[in-house]
């Protein structure tokens, strides 16, 4: 009786992912520093946008805001199609000097294009050119933080 009492009083969270578990739910080559574990988890089980920045904030100031928790981040905005809020997790790398690794790139990539989509089918006109400046501008970062220079960068798009 006492197992399934403690069953019974878990979370849907706990449920799912045990602490016990190795499951991360982030987006990582491979898990990410102990520190941001929980950040990371939090931020993927944000509800509304101002959630994943509130995360962001705070692991800023714990001093553990690296790639696994920008990319984690990324990926939550990307699934809630959260345009501002992608652009804010951006800023936050960019002014804190987070690499862009290729996982990261990715990420990003993606959720520029999932974010620029409205309800209807396509690109919403207001995102259109602001997402070919931030994309080339992340790839330009990327190819900084690889060691590419600009003709390196510029023969991998074509």
């Amino acid at each position: 009786i006492a197992q399934r009492q403690r069953l019974e009083s878990r979370t849907s969270e706990e449920r799912l992912y045990p602490r016990s578990s190795d499951f991360i739910p982030a987006p990582t080559q491979m898990p990410g520093p102990e520190e941001s574990a929980e950040t990371r988890r939090r931020i993927q089980w944000s509800k509304r946008p101002e959630e994943v920045v509130l995360h962001l904030n705070r692991a800023i100031k714990a001093n553990h805001f690296d790639s696994a928790v920008v990319g984690s981040a990324m990926k939550r905005c990307e699934q809630g199609r959260w345009w501002d809020c992608l652009c804010q997790v951006r800023l936050l790398q960019r002014r804190h000097q987070v690499e862009m690794t290729d996982v990261t790139l990715g990420i990003y990539l993606t959720g520029l294009a999932r974010c620029a989509s409205g309800e209807a089918y396509g690109v919403r006109k207001d995102r259109r050119e602001k997402l070919l400046q931030l994309g080339q501008d992340a790839w330009d970062t990327f190819g900084s933080f690889s060691g590419l220079n600009q003709t390196q960068v510029s023969i991998l798009l074509n």
